[in-house]
């Protein structure tokens, strides 16, 4: 599905609940590769190779815009040269990328959930390391899905290759360490990962993390809280 004025795909309100988008190339159209309005519980993609993941490249929006909707799952796609990746927000004005907040508090599309945010990413010829944190909803179990790719313009991952996914549970003050090892080769440059709450809200792309750079203790936002809203009220978890 290629070159559309529009959106490659729309899924335009609740008469569109559970749709499965899976194995399709969804590129160069001027508005979003898939537009999510309304729709919940799609499943956008899946893990299975050649069959259920999607491919997303050079739309003028998102690769996946997730306006409004809830427990849409977004899961082993590649995505790279859109305007972003994975968004949630309205269309106009541009979307952007939504903030993560203190506690994942807020609502929206797919909740608004948080996105990981790495320290340090790692790897060898036989396997890598990611070093993260999630800040989301106390006492959760969150499904993440680690990526290897390139760094987008937005500095959020564009994710080429699925590396693996683990499950987390964050504490009573929200707080999760989602460090992972993988015995996978990478022959990406970055890192990158999405939480998914267990209703099937999948985050944004964290920012991308290039492998072998030092570890991060600046964030985006200025601060040591790895909150690129500004907000810095936590200190930074002890790692062993």
């Amino acid at each position: 599905i290629a070159r559309n004025l529009g959106d490659c795909i729309h899924l335009a309100d609740n008469g569109t609940n559970a749709s499965q988008v899976l194995g399709n190339w969804l590129t160069d159209c001027l508005g979003d590769g898939l537009a999510i309005e309304g729709a919940s519980f799609t499943t956008v993609g899946g893990l299975t190779d050649g069959t259920q993941p999607n491919n997303f490249y050079n739309n003028g929006g998102a690769a996946v815009r997730v306006g409004s909707g809830v427990g849409n799952r977004i899961r082993g796609n590649g995505m790279g040269g859109n305007a972003f990746e994975i968004a949630h927000g309205a269309a106009v004005p541009a979307p952007g990328i939504a903030p993560n907040d203190a506690l994942d508090a807020d609502s929206g599309g797919n909740l608004q959930q948080n996105s990981p945010v790495f320290l340090r990413a790692i790897t060898s010829p036989t396997a890598w390391l990611g070093v993260a944190t999630l800040h989301s909803t106390p006492n959760t179990l969150f499904l993440i899905d680690y990526y290897g790719g390139s760094c987008g313009a937005d500095g959020r991952g564009e994710p080429a290759y699925y590396l693996g996914s683990a499950n987390f549970t964050t504490n009573a003050t929200g707080f999760a360490d989602v460090t992972n090892f993988n015995t996978v080769h990478v022959t990406q440059t970055h890192l990158m990962a999405t939480a998914t709450d267990p209703a099937g809200n999948t985050s944004q792309l964290s920012a991308c993390r290039a492998f072998g750079e030092p570890e991060n203790l600046i964030f985006d936002d200025g601060f040591e809280s790895g909150f690129v809203d500004g907000w810095s009220g936590w200190a930074r978890p002890q790692f062993p």
